[in-house]
């Protein structure tokens, strides 16, 4: 643990046989995180006399918090619980622009409350990657494939997912991808487009859908705006018509997917000109 006395606020999560501790500055700026033993009680008391005398801990906790309680007041610490008073809201809520980036993203279908929270906690700044794909690979969902021409005994892996990245991350986006597609509007048209109408390829049509979803949102937190389901114009050109294509990359997806096809050749069963009588 580093001791450092700009530490305005501590919030500790108390479990049964250690507690999880995080410190944070005045600008809401996380100082440092910590585990403590439960256990060797005088090593505990030692540590929190360290921490700045006043400084509000905001307590979390459903077992044992009465104790822990007691150990803050005897290190001159103020306890915070959310049940009996209002001011922990006041000193452990994030910073503006932190609430305006989850709100960002739950403007995306199959996103809500726990997936916002739990990409905005796994991202970070989305302005600390150079693009949309840097964060895909970032968040496992960029596929690769490392094949060459030399040959090998090992069976060929194809096209795959990384294994560099955060995989909490690539949870909360397939996640989103579920729901995305359950919400039946564009997530479902694509997914649709790439799974056959869930008939086949069911996995990579999720992993499709939650990679769009991944650069929608990059560029949502770029931009500074919500997510909108028809995408505004391109300056300079006419509104498009169609309308509910903003996750699908290819306009006519859902429209190709409908066309009937002749078997073997792919192409229509309708003629591209009248035949002659």
């Amino acid at each position: 643990m580093e001791t450092n006395e700009r530490a305005a606020s501590v919030g500790l999560d108390c479990h049964k046989t250690f507690s999880r501790v995080t410190a944070r500055s005045a600008e809401q700026r996380v100082l440092w995180r910590a585990r403590w033993e439960h256990r060797d009680r005088p090593k505990l008391r030692k540590v929190l006399r360290q921490l700045p005398p006043g400084t509000p801990v905001v307590l979390e906790g459903t077992f044992g918090w009465a104790w822990m309680t007691g150990k803050l007041e005897a290190a001159d610490l103020l306890s915070e619980l959310p049940g009996e008073r209002s001011r922990w809201r006041a000193i452990w809520s994030p910073p503006a622009a932190v609430r305006q980036q989850r709100e960002r993203l739950r403007s995306l279908p199959g996103i809500s409350y726990i997936l916002a929270h739990t990409i905005a906690a796994e991202v970070g700044d989305f302005a600390r990657f150079p693009d949309a794909r840097h964060l895909a690979s970032y968040s496992l969902l960029a596929p690769r494939a490392d094949e060459s021409g030399d040959e090998d005994e090992s069976r060929p892996l194809g096209r795959h997912l990384g294994r560099a990245g955060r995989r909490t991350l690539k949870w909360a986006w397939l996640e989103a991808a579920h729901g995305a597609v359950r919400s039946r509007g564009v997530g479902r048209q694509l997914f649709d487009a790439h799974a056959e109408g869930g008939t086949r390829n069911r996995r990579p049509g999720y992993i499709h859908v939650a990679h769009r979803l991944c650069l929608v949102a990059f560029a949502c937190q770029r931009d500074q705006k919500d997510y909108q389901p028809v995408p505004p114009p391109r300056p300079g050109t006419a509104p498009h018509r169609r309308r509910g294509a903003a996750l699908a990359p290819y306009p006519h997806a859902a429209a190709r997917q409908r066309a009937p096809k002749r078997p073997g050749v792919g192409q229509s069963n309708q003629p591209m000109v009248p035949a002659g009588v």
